[in-house]
């Protein structure tokens, strides 16, 4: 089944900018009228969740920025999994080849798909 790329675009650019208001509302919020050491933790720890909010949208930002990526990649192993299929070779040892590696799926040895359908 395809990634639908799209849709992950949206969710996360929607969770970037609820995290983008949260931080800009913490901002925002230093309660200059708050005095003490009540006052000080307060905007202490204040500071720290705008930094760690920074941190979320960073990471959102790369998942962003790495769609494309995962997109191509999909493709890519769609194509490549559908002219194995065609081809009539053996599909682990096909993906095995693509990705560098070599898959243990039980199922994928008994039957040589790796799906394990026969």
């Amino acid at each position: 089944m395809p990634i639908d790329t799209a849709a992950v675009s949206v969710s996360l650019n929607s969770a970037y900018a609820l995290v983008d208001a949260l931080r800009c509302a913490l901002r925002g919020s230093s309660c200059s009228q708050w005095t003490g050491t009540g006052g000080d933790s307060y905007r202490l720890r204040k500071d720290e969740v705008v930094a760690q909010a920074q941190g979320v949208l960073d990471d959102i930002q790369a998942a962003l920025d790495a769609v494309p990526t995962l997109e191509a990649n999909a493709t890519a192993f769609l194509v490549s999994t559908a002219a194995a299929v065609t081809n009539g070779y053996n599909t682990a040892v096909t993906l095995a080849d693509l990705y560098g590696t070599v898959l243990t799926s039980t199922a994928a040895a008994v039957s040589d798909d790796l799906l394990g359908r026969r």
